[in-house]
């Protein structure tokens, strides 16, 4: 029975942690990957995976050139009889809850929550998630009519394969991050948890896009060739597309939010007039982020809230109720020539005065500001 099984992993080591430390920058490395696919490594891994999960080898593999060409290119195939029936359930999902089966006994509690918190790196996380989301838009805007859609399901339940979404026939690197604690543990701890059984699976995870296997066919895609994001892990990118794909297929992200293309790649063109004019409010300050505040001030789009020996309040309000707001502040520290810096900080537009507004910028309350006898 299970819960006689002996604890085989006590604890990590000191080296073990090391390792944990680099298996976790390796797929965070993977997961954030745009070097083109290995092709051959990942039709190896498909067959290897396919087997792993007590199924022959599909006929054919089919490569495409982003997720989106591959959910068009799936959507006019999938309710062929020569494509089967999706197979991620078998691939994929039941060898997850395999390895979770046989390593849930074979660790201490407290090991396993080591294990499984440390191999997560939190700005990979949120790329991933950011960059399936902005991918499965992409791809409910792009599906077929409903008549189309409900001809193709009738067509598959007839050929007796089931119908379903791209998001749950697929898999991104964000559904296959779950294959790396158990990387960890049958490299490192030497826990034969899967006896090589995920080996197909982590190497199709490291070598491909997106894959979307069904029993004769298994749809591949390629890698992102470009993923820019932030710190935080917000998909980000000023000049060009936060995420693009070799055939073309590109999004324009600023801070985690979707814009046209021609607002970050012609920042020129933004005028006061299309801010103005801009009804989405997330977007109009994205806007004002892009050509700077500097510019935005400069080209009259705000006013002069208050002054006082703190600083400059700015602020500009618009029809719908929508305000922005920016402290210009002098830094308390001069240059080397006895100059000193001047910074545009953006508050919230609701300060009533350049202290309050300062303050904000410190984290205190225009009181506690006040009450300091030194500037920071």
């Amino acid at each position: 029975m299970r819960g006689s099984l002996s604890i085989s992993v006590q604890t990590l080591t000191e080296a073990q942690l090391g390792e944990l430390a680099r298996c976790r920058d390796r797929w965070a490395a993977i997961r954030t990957a745009t070097a083109p696919a290995d092709r051959p490594a990942a039709e190896m891994a498909v067959a290897m995976s396919y087997e792993s999960a007590g199924l022959r080898a599909p006929k054919h593999i089919a490569w495409c050139r982003s997720p989106v060409e591959l959910a068009r290119v799936w959507e006019r195939a999938r309710h062929l009889r020569t494509t089967g029936a999706n197979v991620r359930p078998a691939v994929i999902d039941a060898m997850r809850d395999r390895a979770a089966s046989r390593t849930w006994w074979q660790l201490r509690p407290d090991t396993r929550k080591i294990v499984f918190a440390g191999i997560r790196s939190a700005q990979a996380d949120a790329v991933c998630a950011a960059a399936s989301q902005v991918t499965l838009r992409a791809v409910r805007a792009g599906r077929p009519s409903l008549p189309t859609r409900l001809r193709q399901s009738l067509t598959s339940l007839w050929n007796r394969a089931r119908p379903s979404d791209f998001e749950h026939c697929s898999a991104g690197p964000e559904a296959l991050d779950w294959l790396a604690p158990y990387e960890f543990l049958h490299d490192v701890c030497a826990l034969r948890q899967d006896d090589g059984a995920l080996a197909g699976l982590r190497r199709l995870a490291a070598n491909v896009g997106w894959v979307l296997p069904h029993q004769h066919v298994c749809w591949l895609c390629d890698r992102p060739s470009v993923l820019a994001f932030d710190a935080l892990g917000r998909l980000h990118a000023a000049g060009g597309p936060a995420l693009a794909y070799p055939d073309g297929w590109a999004v324009h992200v600023w801070k985690g939010v979707e814009l046209p293309a021609k607002l970050i790649e012609r920042p020129d063109l933004i005028t006061l007039d299309a801010i103005d004019r801009q009804p989405n409010i997330v977007i109009r300050r994205c806007m004002i982020e892009i050509i700077g505040t500097k510019r935005f001030l400069s080209l009259g789009g705000a006013w002069i809230a208050g002054r006082d020996e703190t600083g400059v309040l700015w602020r500009k309000t618009w029809r719908s109720g929508d305000a922005w707001a920016a402290v210009e502040v002098e830094n308390g520290t001069a240059e080397r020539d006895g100059s000193r810096q001047r910074y545009i900080l953006q508050v919230p537009p609701e300060l009533p005065t350049p202290r309050a507004a300062v303050a904000w910028t410190y984290g205190m309350s225009e009181r506690d500001y006040r009450a300091l006898t030194l500037r920071t």
